[in-house]
C-alpha cells in the first residue's frame, strides 16, 4: 500500500516481515548502505521527520478518512452518472478515499491493458478541468 506519509516531503517507511528484515540485513554491506535504497542521509532528516509526524497526527486520521472517503464516493458517483448518461466506454472505481478512472469499459487487469487504455491528451484535459473546479487529481 502506498501512502504519502510526509505530505509531499521526500520520505518513506518500509514494512516487511522479520524474515525479510534478516535477509536484507545479512545481504547489505555496511559500506554500501546508502546505495541500497533503504536509509541514507536524507531519510532521517529533521524536516522529513517533522513532516511525517504532522501527517500522521493531523492528516492521516479516522476523521480525515471519513470526510475524504465520502468526497471520493460523491466524485465517483458523479463521474459514473456522466459515463452512463453519455454512454461512454469508460469505467471508474473507488479505492478508499480516491478514485481511478479508465478510458475503457472495464478496468484493466494488467499493465498492458492499462497502457492500452491511456489517452494522454484526454487525461491531461480531465485533470485540468477538475483542477479548475477545485479538485486536485494526482
Amino acid at each position: 500500500m502506498f501512502v504519502a506519509i510526509a505530505s509531499g516531503i521526500p520520505a518513506a517507511a518500509y514494512g516487511f516481515s522479520e524474515e525479510m528484515a534478516k535477509l536484507i540485513q545479512s545481504s547489505t554491506d555496511k559500506d554500501t548502505i546508502d546505495t541500497s535504497g533503504i536509509g541514507g542521509t536524507l531519510s532521517g532528516n529533521a524536516l522529513a521527520l517533522t513532516a511525517i509526524k504532522a501527517t500522521l497526527t493531523t492528516i492521516l486520521t479516522a476523521e480525515h478518512y471519513k470526510k475524504t472517503i465520502a468526497l471520493a464516493a460523491r466524485f465517483t458517483e458523479g463521474v459514473q452518472q456522466v459515463i452512463d448518461g453519455k454512454n461512454l466506454p469508460w469505467s471508474i472505481t473507488q479505492l478508499g478515499n480516491r478514485a481511478e478512472y479508465w478510458f475503457r469499459e472495464n478496468r484493466p487487469k494488467n499493465g498492458g491493458e492499462a497502457a492500452a487504455a491511456s489517452d494522454l491528451d484526454l487525461d491531461r484535459y480531465m485533470h485540468l478541468y477538475a483542477l479548475n473546479r477545485g479538485i486536485l487529481m494526482t
